[in-house]
């Protein structure tokens, strides 16, 4: 080194004045800032390939929790389907016992009968037989340690055990699944203190750390803090506040205190699946400042899962339970998550997952359900349906859409429905012989008279007069009545069954209404309409007569019918309208009436008012009528092929004929005698009294056409008309003694026109005076086609007859037409 200047030099002996190199301190510091910047680069480095490990080994346990998603979701998901079947089937019971509770003690039941039926009935004993919680004990620790099937029953115990209502306990429940912040390792939701891990990190030997391989090193490291996190004590303290809370929660065992502040619903709903992997790797990538990147990465394969593992099967009705489960799990699972690391899956990212899953499960439905052919998996489909969202609806997804999709295939469901019956009630018709219903017991008549409401006597029919019943018992009916409504309150309880759970309980009564009476009004009057068709074919009589009793029938056992649908699906005030009703009895229902008609009014009016606007009763009195007019017709083809015999009479004889009424007569009056027998005892007085008069009309109506332009009478004298007047004085002689008033008045106009004929005055016609005097039922038009027909018979033998000449008849017609041409004719008179 030169030296400084303005000294000496110094002598090569002289070592303490040789000072060292200037430079040689500038080298030394420049080694150590070289060694310490290699030192940091190679720290930097081994951070690096730390943090790439770290983050590596943390994705892998994600991946891996993917995987094991993927292969319980399904489990999960029908675990917590089969909960909501559980809490629904208990709700269900429940309500049903309060109804027949207010019912009963409305009735004036003793309270302690009431008690002990309700404790007799069969969930009740169901309840009994599993394991109920101790006084004391916490509803959620029971629930979490009992089966699937144990844990609704054990619901409905202890809130019995509280003194409360159990719908008040599942209120308050399902309350708490809301407000609770998170779920647990096991699947419970933790409420209460989570244990700390405290001192974790710095009880680690670095020693274990594996210098230059992260990878062994890492794994060393999770698994001490594995054992270090297993053997923390349950009673350790950490603050709620810390942001590991959650993780370290679900990673430790939850204390008895963290148990019972869980849901029941939630609790080891999560079973079998292990979501460590999830939460550490959120732990890893917050340590990291990576959420970001891991939240686009979670947001992705979750994406990716709903589109591969969440589509739709190629058969959706023969695997929709596995298909549904799934999706209800991935969900499930989904919900915890959010709640847990709302910073990894948010709520809206959720929701947008749910939004494509729902768009693809709704139109995998429509088409499915359009698809189904019968009408009961239809209903399998909408209740699991309707049990997948229930859960996931208190997970917090909005269910609209899917309900939606079950709510428009109800007009799918009852056309499948009124199909099936359609052919069940064909085949039940066809095998009715149409022969009276044998009673045989108590239980049938209390079926049909109290359950039914079917009348066991025609109203006004002959016989059938008011007096006790006497067993064996032939009922008006046919045995396919008491059949035929038994499969229509089959329907309704199927109808019901789909509807539940679709429509408000208010919506209910009106839906089911509506549809039954859609159905009878197509269904039923079908089938009572073929079997008339049938019954025409086979021309028996008997059988439309009793046709005619069967819609009778049906028309009077409505009231009762509408009643029951009523009381099938109206809430609760309206059982204890019928059970006051019930309690009153007819008597008391009648004399309420008398003292306040508007309040009994109003009362019957809640009941059945909702079938006032239906058209079941005009639809039946067509069957009704067409059965009428099918014992008419039937009776008049027997009555036209004996009226032949009119027809083959000698119009024209040249000598009197045999005195008294023609043979055809005698076998007229015989059928009409056994119709009408017949009829009066097989059919109601209304059907009964109609009948007898459409047949006496037909009959008149048949001689009437004897003298028609186109009729078999080509010209006639007076001689055919004094036999043919004596055939009718023979069939008005038999109309009157019917039990059908004025019944002969029904063929009173041929025997007005013979009166004429044979009065010797038949100018008479010409003065409406008279003739409205004397036959006011003669039609002039009737009149008319008799005298144009009118052949003169001057003599009998050699003797001379006083019948007019065709001359004078000719012009009488001719002035009588004249007169409906100057408008001064005779009103047609309507028949009596």
């Amino acid at each position: 080194a030169a030296a400084a200047p303005g000294s000496s030099p110094a002598s090569p002996g002289d070592s303490s004045r040789t000072s060292p190199p200037k430079n040689s301190g500038a080298n030394k510091k420049g080694t150590t800032v070289s060694a310490a910047l290699n030192l940091q680069a190679f720290f930097q480095s081994l951070i690096s390939e730390l943090t790439a490990a770290v983050e590596a080994l943390a994705l892998s346990e994600f991946n891996s929790w993917l995987v094991a998603v993927r292969a319980v979701a399904k489990q999960i998901g029908l675990r917590a389907i089969r909960k909501a079947a559980i809490e629904r089937g208990l709700e269900n019971d429940l309500t049903r016992e309060r109804r027949s509770i207010v019912t009963q003690l409305t009735a004036g039941r003793d309270l302690q009968d009431v008690a002990s039926k309700v404790a007799r009935a069969g969930f009740r004993q169901e309840l009994l037989r599993d394991r109920a919680p101790e006084p004391g004990l916490p509803l959620v620790q029971v629930v979490a340690s009992g089966p699937v099937k144990a844990q609704g029953q054990a619901i409905a115990a202890a809130a019995a055990a509280a003194g409360s209502s159990t719908e008040d306990r599942l209120k308050r429940i399902r309350e708490k699944r809301r407000s609770a912040p998170g779920p647990t390792g096991d699947g419970g939701e933790g409420t209460g203190d989570v244990t700390p891990v405290s001192g974790v990190m710095s009880e680690l030997d670095p020693g274990s750390l594996y210098p230059g391989q992260p990878h062994l090193a890492l794994q060393a490291l999770m698994e001490q803090q594995r054992q270090q996190l297993v053997s923390l004590p349950a009673s350790a303290n950490i603050s709620p506040s810390s942001s590991y809370a959650s993780l370290f929660s679900a990673l430790s065992a939850p204390s008895a205190a963290n148990v019972a502040t869980q849901s029941d619903s939630s609790v080891g709903l999560l079973a079998g699946l292990d979501m460590k992997g999830l939460y550490r790797c959120i732990h890893v990538h917050k340590a990291l400042g990576r959420i970001t990147r891991f939240r686009d990465y979670y947001l992705e394969q979750r994406r990716l899962q709903v589109s591969t593992d969440l589509a739709p099967p190629h058969k959706f009705i023969e695997s929709y339970q596995g298909y549904l489960g799934q999706v209800a799990g991935f969900f499930i699972v989904e919900s915890y998550v959010e709640r847990l690391a709302p910073e990894v899956c948010s709520a809206d990212q959720v929701n947008l997952l749910w939004v494509s899953a729902a768009g693809t499960l709704k139109s995998t439905l429509d088409v499915a359900l359009d698809s189904v052919v019968e009408a009961p998996i239809m209903v399998q489909v909408k209740d699991f349906v309707l049990l997948v969202c229930r859960c996931l609806e208190s997970c917090g997804y909005a269910m609209t859409m899917i309900e939606d999709v079950l709510l428009n295939s109800r007009v799918r469901y009852h056309e499948l429905a009124m199909s099936a019956l359609s052919k069940d009630l064909a085949k039940l018709l066809a095998a009715d012989s149409l022969a009276e219903y044998t009673i045989k017991s108590e239980g049938q008549l209390k079926e049909c008279v109290k359950v039914l409401g079917l009348p066991l006597r025609l109203e006004g029919a002959k016989g059938s007069s008011a007096g006790p019943v006497t067993l064996p018992f032939l009922a008006p009916f046919s045995p396919c009545v008491p059949a035929l409504l038994r499969s229509v309150r089959s329907y309704v309880d199927d109808s019901l069954s789909y509807l539940e759970g679709l429509c408000s309980s208010w919506e209910l009564c009106p839906a089911v209404l509506y549809y039954r009476n859609k159905m009878m009004s197509k269904v039923v009057v079908e089938a009572l309409q073929a079997r008339i068709s049938s019954a025409i074919m086979e021309g028996a009589v008997q059988g439309c007569m009793r046709m005619v009793a069967n819609a009778w029938c049906l028309l009077q056992c409505l009231d009762t019918l509408n009643e029951w649908t009523v009381g099938q699906t109206r809430p609760l005030v309206q059982q204890q309208q019928q059970a006051m009703m019930e309690r009153q009895g007819t008597s008391g229902v009648e004399g309420d009436e008398q003292q306040n008609p508007s309040r009994t009014r109003n009362m019957r009016v809640s009941i059945t008012g909702d079938s006032v606007a239906s058209n079941v009763h005009a639809a039946l009195r067509s069957v009704q009528d067409t059965a009428e007019r099918a014992v008419i017709h039937l009776v008049t083809q027997r009555m036209e092929a004996i009226m032949a015999g009119a027809r083959r009479m000698n119009w024209m004889p040249n000598d009197p004929l045999p005195s008294g009424p023609s043979a055809y007569v005698h076998d007229l009056t015989s059928l009409l005698q056994e119709t009408f027998d017949k009829a009066q005892v097989s059919m109601p007085r209304s059907s009964f009294l109609f009948l007898c008069r459409s047949i006496m009309q037909s009959i008149c109506m048949s001689y009437n056409r004897l003298f028609a332009p186109d009729g078999v009478v080509v010209g006639y004298n007076l001689l055919a008309i004094e036999k043919l007047a004596a055939d009718l004085a023979q069939l008005s002689a038999f109309a009157a003694t019917c039990a059908v008033p004025d019944l002969a008045q029904d063929i009173v106009e041929p025997v007005q026109m013979c009166a004429v004929l044979l009065s010797g005055t038949v100018e008479d016609v010409l003065s409406p005076d008279v003739r409205k005097q004397k036959y006011p039922n003669l039609r002039v038009s009737t009149v008319l086609r008799a005298l144009d027909k009118y052949r003169e018979l001057a003599k009998v033998g050699k003797q001379k007859t006083n019948f007019p000449t065709k001359k004078a008849i000719s012009t009488i017609a001719k002035q009588l037409r004249a007169q409906i041409a100057g408008g001064s004719g005779m009103r047609v008179l309507e028949d009596v």
